[in-house]
């Protein structure tokens, strides 16, 4: 069985550095994003979670909550 993928969505490097590797050793495949527009435009890639710092102000202005609102809308299922 191919291994899930999971987004994480932080800015904060070291957090995302540590959530990945302790997801990698669990088997999990990782995408990591810095911006939530861009992982928005990377939905397609069908992840099965979204791990989101909820307090992200990406680049492009979109916040965590606005991230979360806009995902339900392009993919409910995750």
């Amino acid at each position: 069985m191919a291994n899930e993928l999971i987004f994480i969505v932080d800015q904060d490097n070291a957090h995302s550095e540590k959530l990945t590797q302790w997801l990698q050793e669990g088997r999990f495949e990782t995408k990591t994003f810095q911006d939530p527009e861009l992982c928005l435009n990377t939905i397609d890639l069908n992840p099965s979670a979204i791990c989101l710092d909820i307090n992200i102000s990406g680049a492009s202005g979109l916040s965590g909550l606005e991230f979360l609102k806009r995902l339900r809308l392009v993919n409910r299922d995750i």
